[in-house]
């Protein structure tokens, strides 16, 4: 079985002294910023790189590690690959957001709210905020 990895964020904006979470809408699914691991890159390197392509953002601060890893299988072309997905946690330094062509939207929410965890496609999606949301609320 082939295996494909990746790398992303969970995205966490400054707005009048609290937080919003950023989402993407890939038309089929509202998730975290994120991207395959390319070569000679690392999990990290990754993670900034397509925040910087995705959103046109950057990160301020983030955690040192993944908070969470997603681990799921899916089906291209009638064959089974592994994914792996590390999220990082970071605060995003202000700037504007400009989605790449790959999202229909972009979408900010409480960090804190039911909405923001009700609003993600996927539970791994929804686990990887919750684990940011502790790293989150550490910094503070």
């Amino acid at each position: 079985m082939k295996m494909e990895k990746a790398a992303g964020f969970v995205t966490f904006v400054r707005d009048n002294g609290s937080f919003k979470v950023l989402l993407l809408d890939h038309g089929t699914h509202i998730s975290h910023p994120k991207g395959h691991i390319e070569k000679n890159e690392t999990k990290l390197e990754t993670a900034n790189r397509e925040l910087k392509e995705e959103t046109n953002l950057s990160m301020e601060s983030h955690s040192p590690l993944p908070v969470h890893k997603n681990k799921y299988t899916i089906k291209k072309r009638s064959r089974d690959i592994k994914k792996i997905v590390y999220l990082y946690a970071g605060i995003a330094n202000p700037g504007e957001i400009i989605i790449s062509d790959e999202h229909r939207r972009y979408i900010l929410l409480d960090a804190h709210s039911k909405q923001a965890m009700d609003t993600l496609t996927y539970p791994a999606d929804k686990e990887s905020l919750e684990a940011a949301l502790e790293w989150l609320d550490q910094q503070n």
